[in-house]
């Protein structure tokens, strides 16, 4: 049995009915047409000739076909296009994971093209906490239908150089989401899942006003509320602690209070001093936690923060959902207040809304599409 995988769009996938389910009819190659053009013309929106398909793949057995050989041949050839079989039965059980991955799985965001030996997934970047693009924190998003190789996943996110890229898969309860840095997978990232949850609900179909994901940090939950997405997450309360040797010199700083969760959290008098921070990210790479959020009370916003992470690969983060488990709690006990504004970064940017929900933090904001692609590895 011969699988040939070819990629195409959704409009030649309706014009084109030269692909049949057996080798005799798969060579007759006289019912595609292109705006007039004749078969195997060699337009890249559409898939070349039957008969084309059919010695392509003999190539890349190794033997070109002949015409007696052509005439022996009577299985079944299974033909996928842009991860849609065209023929009247699937290809063959997957032998491993890795062949599931290529093949069985192989759909709208996985797709084979045997003729180049590349696999294609799609990709989103957005602006997250940002109501217009180039504000808030971009990541990037991947929506999967089986995991790849971990390094796989690594690579890419390093190959996009953005502060996080989400992988997910479906799942029978929802969605599982992974992030990954440049350098590392982390446990948890705000502007990422919300960027994911955009993804799901304008571009993929969502239909529902909710969106839940199983990650390393347990379930997340993102609503839609309005013209923002509201991500419900497991609130970290911050405790006093001995700032680490290196800390307050690598920021800068003289004096400051620290306290820690996941990350320090350095809470200075004002936010001007958040703004004219200049770190020395190679004093604080190699400090015991994640990273280094800095915090103020705020003129316009109830806070202000910046967020500094060199052991992550990602020295200033723009806007840091995840940062806001800690700096929500902590805000809401100094100030008296369950409802929270705030704004993160320097030079760039983003909003947040933040709500305390008992042992959790409701986060909220909005996020742009600022490109759409197609990644070929």
């Amino acid at each position: 049995m011969r699988i040939v995988c070819v990629v195409a769009d959704a409009p030649c996938l309706r014009r084109f009915s030269g692909f049949s389910k057996t080798r005799e009819r798969l060579n007759d190659d006289s019912g595609h047409r292109c705006s007039g053009a004749p078969v195997g013309h060699g337009c890249r929106m559409c898939p070349p000739s039957a008969r084309e398909v059919h010695a392509r793949s003999r190539r890349a057995q190794g033997s070109e076909p002949t015409t007696a050989a052509a005439r022996t041949l009577r299985e079944p050839i299974h033909v996928w296009v842009a991860g849609r079989c065209m023929t009247s039965r699937p290809p063959p059980p997957a032998r491993d994971r890795a062949q599931a991955w290529m093949q069985e799985d192989v759909r709208t965001t996985y797709r084979r093209n045997l003729f180049e030996d590349t696999v294609e997934l799609d990709i989103y970047q957005l602006d997250a906490f940002a109501s217009r693009v180039f504000e808030g924190n971009p990541a990037a998003v991947c929506p999967l239908e089986s995991w790849p190789d971990d390094s796989v996943m690594q690579k890419i996110a390093a190959e996009n150089n953005l502060p996080e890229t989400a992988f997910f898969v479906a799942e029978a309860a929802g969605y599982r989401i992974r992030w990954f840095t440049p350098a590392v997978e982390v446990d948890l990232c705000g502007h990422a899942t919300l960027a994911s949850a955009w993804v799901l609900m304008h571009a993929l179909g969502h239909a529902d006003d909710a969106v839940h994901f199983a990650s390393r940090s347990g379930m997340l939950h993102v609503r839609r509320r309005g013209d923002v997405l509201e991500m419900d997450f497991p609130s970290r309360p911050p405790r006093p602690c001995v700032a680490p040797e290196g800390l307050l010199a690598g920021l800068g700083l003289d004096a400051a209070e620290v306290l820690e969760a996941e990350d320090y959290l350095v809470v200075v008098a004002h936010e001007d001093i958040v703004a004219g921070l200049t770190p020395d990210f190679g004093r604080l790479k190699g400090l015991p936690n994640r990273g280094v959020a800095v915090t103020a009370p705020g003129t316009r916003f109830d806070f202000v923060s910046r967020w500094f992470g060199p052991n992550v690969g990602v020295d200033e983060d723009a806007a840091t959902g995840s940062a806001h488990t800690t700096l929500a709690p902590y805000w809401a006990q100094r100030l008296g207040k369950t409802t929270l504004s705030a704004r993160q970064g320097g030079r760039r940017r983003g909003q947040l809304q933040c709500e305390m929900a008992g042992d959790r933090v409701l986060i909220s904001g909005s996020a742009v599409l600022y490109m759409r692609g197609v990644i070929r590895i």
